[in-house]
């Protein structure tokens, strides 16, 4: 058995804390905030940058683009953090560790940081993909609509009036294509 699957009172909860993210013991809190919000920031830039801009020529290999960005953001906060760069996928350990009796050991120095670190860094990537390249966020959304309507396969009702509609960012609604 695991020891960090011990329980206080000797016997053994979730095999190896089932991956809970801590903040090392060496790592003050400050600095585990900063660089979980750095590893956030990378993530959400890289796929707003690859997979959202509507002048992105990234295509099929944004999610190659992606999966780098998590690669490295892990390879770096692993050894202080765990890599909690997704709140859910924290909350989750979390939550089976707790009702598999070690909540004493899940709910610990710096646990709120995996948490609210992600949702800053995720702020700030949004906010520089906004004024660093001028990209109003209703554009970005619309292009992102148009870009789920290709990979769909939906087609214009008029391709014309659609790309006129693109280009100056007002797609409304659904009813411009057509099912």
């Amino acid at each position: 058995m695991c020891s960090a699957s011990e329980k206080p009172d000797g016997t053994y909860g979730p095999a190896f804390g089932l991956g809970v993210n801590t903040v090392g013991p060496k790592v003050s809190l400050g600095s585990a905030f900063l660089i979980e919000c750095v590893g956030t920031y990378l993530l959400v830039f890289t796929v707003l940058l690859s997979a959202v801009h509507s002048k992105s020529t990234a295509g099929n290999a944004a999610p190659i683009a992606i999966g780098w960005a998590v690669l490295v953001a892990h390879l770096v906060l692993i050894p202080f953090t765990g890599c909690g760069i997704n709140p859910a996928r924290s909350f989750g350990p979390m939550i089976v560790d707790t009702i598999g009796g070690l909540a004493s050991s899940v709910w610990i120095r710096g646990w709120w940081i995996f948490y609210t670190a992600p949702f800053v860094g995720s702020l700030f990537a949004a906010l520089t993909f906004h004024y660093i390249f001028q990209v109003q966020f209703v554009q970005a959304l619309n292009d992102l609509k148009v870009s789920m309507h290709k990979i769909t396969g939906k087609k214009a009702k008029n391709e014309e009036a659609v790309n006129k509609d693109v280009e100056e960012g007002v797609i409304e609604n659904e009813e411009t294509f057509e099912e």
